[in-house]
């Protein structure tokens, strides 16, 4: 088991999920698809974003669009 956690938003909804030990660790879809059934939105009407490989693929597994926040951040500078 692994811990994944996010937060989801949606018409008149938010809230964060933790899935801690409850769930098969990313890149299983699960906890993706718990956040779309607490939404209340089919996923493949749903849009995530990740910044990991792991999660990249949970979220395609799922049926989901996914935005790759990576390829959005500046690179630091030090």
């Amino acid at each position: 088991m692994h811990q994944a956690s996010g937060s989801w938003t949606g018409p008149g909804r938010s809230g964060a999920w933790s899935g801690r030990g409850t769930l098969p660790g990313l890149p299983v879809p699960n906890i993706i698809l718990k956040a779309a059934r607490r939404l209340g939105v089919p996923p493949q009407q749903c849009r995530a974003h990740e910044d990991t490989e792991l999660g990249l693929a949970a979220i395609r597994a799922a049926g989901m669009d996914a935005v790759d926040v990576r390829t959005r951040l500046p690179a630091p500078t030090f």
